[in-house]
């Protein structure tokens, strides 16, 4: 049932000639494929949402794809074309400077040396996301605590208005 939904959203950004939309439709009639198995399909699809991605210089969706492209050759235990779709996705996810993107192909790698029975390399790539995840939490932690500290100065500080009100009334 829902891919005839993304069948049919697929036909309206056609229609409408949304080149993102039309990424986004064609990735997503991959994804239903993909749970149903049907690989060769998947591919084609992944592979034509690529495209219209990189028509479109869009990082985080070209990180995406290539996550998802990956992730059918690693099923497959085609572990060469996976590693080689994760590296791309690797360096999307740099560009788009989205955390979830970067996290997402870390796991990834993660996984495909799992499945290669590399336990020490996907030992390696579980702790590279889990410093990555504790970065960003901290720098949002300091960035947080540096606004709160900016309120807390600006509240104690006089405004020109106090300034003048204060001035007026010891006039007086």
């Amino acid at each position: 049932m829902s891919l005839k939904y993304f069948k049919y959203s697929l036909k309206i950004e056609e229609e409408l000639n949304d080149v993102k939309g039309i990424a986004e439709s064609v990735n997503n009639v991959g994804g239903v494929y993909y749970y149903l198995e049907k690989f060769d399909s998947v591919l084609v699809f992944f592979e034509k949402s690529r495209k219209l991605d990189y028509s479109q210089k869009n990082y985080a969706e070209l990180a995406s794809t290539h996550n998802n492209i990956s992730d059918v050759h690693l099923y497959k235990q085609d572990f060469k074309k996976a590693k080689m779709n994760f590296d791309s996705a690797f360096a999307f996810a740099k560009k788009s400077k989205l955390a979830f993107d970067i996290k997402n192909t870390l796991t990834y790698y993660a996984l495909l040396y799992e499945a290669q029975n590399d336990y020490k390399k996907a030992s390696e790539f579980y702790k590279k996301k889990n410093d990555f995840s504790d970065s960003i939490q901290k720098l949002s932690t300091i960035k947080r605590l540096q606004e709160l500290e900016k309120k807390d100065q600006t509240a104690k500080r006089p405004n020109d208005y106090d300034k003048k009100y204060f001035a007026i009334r010891n006039e007086n």
